[in-house]
């Protein structure tokens, strides 16, 4: 018997056999919603009132709602009849005023088999453990209906996968760590930037695994463009952590970096660049202290001003709000 496969990892669509849909299928959204929020909950009956509330939510206007569902369910079971798994009729079913997922037809979730595989990794203890946070890690394709991301249901399921899956990505580092496996660390940290790019523990986690495999220049280089986003998006500097690492580094790099060459290759920007020079908060103590001793040698004065901006009620506007303005 054929399996309807359903992603709702990083995107939605049903596959069963050759036949496929997803999301790029011109189909009205109310469409596409109702879909995913039965196969969602597809362990229980959900009433009309509660899907109403779900894909209409802010949409108090709606005439006849009940009517309007029946119109959205009509669509979806010929929607679903082009994937010539089962007629739609019998994948929707409708029982006492509510209408559910037909469990009884083999359908197979990559979210579930997530959840699954984090379960089970996470409570084995025996030999090859690491590998198998890897690999229940490995399954997580991205945030769960990204398309959807501003719907009130959505939301809490989302936010549950991705914490699942950070947390899976930390258990495997500290079990890397303990293995000296730092390439597989970078790979794994790379990956989960992408997902969650505001994480500083990825980006330290990161930065030691590099160095580690020997990739100072790189871990430098990565130290930089973090403290650029979470300076420009968030408005805010480094933690100790990362500084006191960054420190570490340049340390330990300042031998290697003797030759002329070397070191005015790496001084040189790679495009000229206009506006402001950004730079993290003990490079510019630096900056400021040479500038200091420059001015106090030929009798020049210094000045240093701090620029606020605010908006109409008085508060401070963050660089991550003024870059939406």
């Amino acid at each position: 018997m054929k399996t309807l496969e359903v992603n709702m990892l990083g995107g939605f669509a049903l596959r069963c056999g050759q036949n496929a849909l997803d999301e790029r299928v011109r189909r009205p959204r109310r469409v596409w919603a109702l879909i995913q929020y039965l196969i969602a909950n597809r362990q229980q009956a959900i009433s009309q009132g509660d899907i109403i509330d779900a894909i209409w939510p802010d949409e108090d206007g709606v005439g006849d709602p009940l009517n309007a569902l029946k119109t959205v369910v009509h669509r979806a079971r010929a929607l679903l009849d082009t994937l010539e798994f089962f007629p739609g009729k019998d994948m929707i079913l409708f029982s006492n005023g509510s209408y559910l997922w037909n469990n009884d037809l083999p359908i197979s979730v990559d979210a579930e088999h997530f959840l699954s595989a984090a379960d089970s990794a996470v409570a084995f203890n025996g030999e090859g453990r690491t590998d198998r946070l890897l690999d229940a890690a490995a399954l997580y394709s991205g945030d769960f209906l990204p398309r959807n991301a501003g719907d009130e249901w959505v939301i809490p399921l989302a936010e549950m996968y991705r914490t699942r899956y950070l947390s899976l990505v930390r258990e495997s580092i500290i079990q890397l760590e303990k293995e000296g496996r730092y390439e597989q660390i970078i790979s794994l940290c790379r990956k989960a930037i992408l997902i969650e790019q505001y994480d500083e523990g990825l980006h330290i986690h990161l930065i030691r695994a590099l160095v580690a495999t020997g990739a100072q220049q790189e871990a430098l280089q990565h130290y930089t463009n973090a403290t650029e986003l979470f300076f420009m998006r968030l408005g805010v500097t480094p933690s100790a952590e990362l500084t006191s690492l960054y420190k570490e580094i340049a340390r330990a790099t300042k031998s290697s970096e003797m030759d002329l060459n070397v070191i005015r290759s790496s001084l040189e920007e790679s495009e000229l660049k206009a506006g402001a020079f950004y730079c993290e908060l003990e490079f510019f103590k630096d900056v400021y202290r040479i500038e200091s001793r420059a001015t106090a040698r030929n009798g020049q004065v210094i000045h240093i001003a701090l620029l606020s901006v605010l908006d109409g009620y008085g508060k401070k506007l963050t660089l991550d709000r003024l870059n939406r303005v």
